[in-house]
């Protein structure tokens, strides 16, 4: 049985993946569940004041906020970054393309194809 993932994704648009994920406006949270969407909402991220002066409480603020997702498709993240959220089981996913519907499209097809790879072997 195939569990619903969840992938976040920082933006300041709602359309493109913001450079920045601690300076994100929003985060939109897909919901996907054996490679179809079945949800997508935006979270606002107001931490912009936060980050200023103890940016390590802004990145726990951000993590808490997306805390049910599994998956976190952004541009870039520092060491120190991805190895706050890879402590607190959340995968980091680097990725060149801005449009945030891209991104996931290609995001689910490559999931879909391990777990069909993973499954089905004989």
């Amino acid at each position: 049985m195939k569990m619903t993932i969840k992938i976040a994704l920082p933006t300041n648009d709602r359309i493109n993946i913001s450079e920045n994920i601690t300076g994100s406006e929003f985060f939109k949270i897909i919901s996907v569940d054996n490679g179809k969407i079945v949800e997508e909402k935006f979270l606002q991220s107001k931490f912009s004041e936060i980050l200023k002066n103890k940016p390590v409480e802004c990145v726990a603020k951000i993590c808490d906020m997306i805390a049910d997702c599994n998956y976190i498709l952004t541009h870039s993240c520092s060491e120190e970054i991805k190895n706050y959220f890879k402590e607190r089981k959340k995968i980091i996913v680097p990725t060149s393309e801005k449009i945030i519907t891209n991104v996931v499209v290609d995001f689910i097809k490559e999931l879909t194809t391990e777990e069909s790879d993973t499954c089905c072997s004989p």
